[in-house]
Order: structure tokens, then C-alpha cells, then sequence
């Protein structure tokens, strides 16, 4: 199958959008603790250029996204992410939607 300039060759998960809730949390983050519900931004930046420093992470040269060769997707049973990549979402929402 190819994905863009991609060809995968083995098994890969899919899914772009999802939202989890924080099982445990690294010793630098500081916003987010276990049972947070959080909904998960699917771009991953690479956060050193200046795009990224900036705010502007949507323009990083650098951006993969879940789904998208190498980078499994949301479907799978756990997703590594960064605190930033993790928004807090308010319970109505997470009652109504998810």
C-alpha cells in the first residue's frame, strides 16, 4: 500500500483523532496527571526549529502525523505523547462525544 511518498511494508495501525485518558505522566510535565480525559493532538512537531518555537507548530518541516509511515496511529491500545500534544477536555464534552 502506498501513503504519500510512503510504501508500507509491514502490519501499521491506523486512526488520526482520539482522545484517552492519562494513565501516568513523565517527571517534566507539569499540566496533566493520571485520569486526566484529554483529547490528543495527532501532529507530532519536532519543537526545536522556529515554527515550532514560535507557537506555529502546524507549519514545522519536521511534522509526522499518527497513521503515517513510520508513525502508528490512535487506534492502538496506548499512544506515547507529549504534554503538549495532550488537551485537557472538559467532562460535557467527554460525556457527550466520546
Amino acid at each position: 500500500m502506498r501513503c504519500a511518498d510512503f510504501i508500507v511494508k509491514e502490519p501499521m495501525v491506523i486512526g488520526h483523532e482520539c482522545a484517552r485518558i492519562i494513565e501516568e505522566v513523565g517527571s517534566q510535565i507539569q499540566t496533566l496527571v493520571p485520569s486526566d480525559r484529554v483529547a490528543v493532538e495527532p501532529g507530532i512537531s519536532c519543537w526545536p526549529c522556529d515554527h515550532c518555537k514560535l507557537g506555529r507548530y502546524n507549519l514545522c518541516p519536521e511534522m509526522k502525523f499518527f497513521a503515517t509511515p513510520p508513525v502508528h496511529g490512535s487506534l492502538a491500545n496506548q499512544k506515547n505523547v507529549t504534554g503538549a500534544g495532550a488537551i485537557v477536555v472538559v467532562i460535557w464534552l467527554w460525556t457527550q462525544f466520546c
